[in-house]
């Protein structure tokens, strides 16, 4: 299953994504992250749903993404989560995302609350 998530940069300095990962997991086995930029009109891409790794070649691992700043390019992106629920565990979770980035020369971290649940069908 792929879950995903948009963000974009409301700064007028161009970010380098450096790293994206989940936190807070349990019950689920993470098979990776992307990042699919926002189409070229700012909106984002339909990318939830399916099987992992996703077949669409605009997505990347997120290490190097540059999000430009606002009014000079694309901005936005959509995290994709790949993920498989454990057998035997009633629900999988994650909690978030920590995002790794620099901005200049400064280094950032910041916890984006974002969550998925899954639950075996009845």
């Amino acid at each position: 299953m792929v879950g995903g998530s948009g963000f974009s940069n409301q700064t007028a300095t161009d970010l380098e994504l450096e790293a994206i990962d989940p936190v807070g997991v349990d019950g689920l086995d993470v098979l990776g992250v992307r990042v699919t930029l926002f189409l070229a009109d700012g909106t984002e891409p339909v990318t939830n749903g399916g099987s992992w790794p996703p077949g669409d070649a605009g997505q990347t691992p997120p290490a190097g993404v540059i999000l430009r700043g606002t009014g000079r390019g694309i901005s936005g992106a959509v995290i994709l989560v790949g993920v498989r629920h454990q057998a035997g565990v009633p629900t999988g979770t994650i909690q978030g995302l920590r995002i790794r980035y620099r901005a200049g020369d400064s280094d950032y971290e910041v916890i984006y609350h974002w969550s998925l649940k899954i639950r075996p069908a009845a």
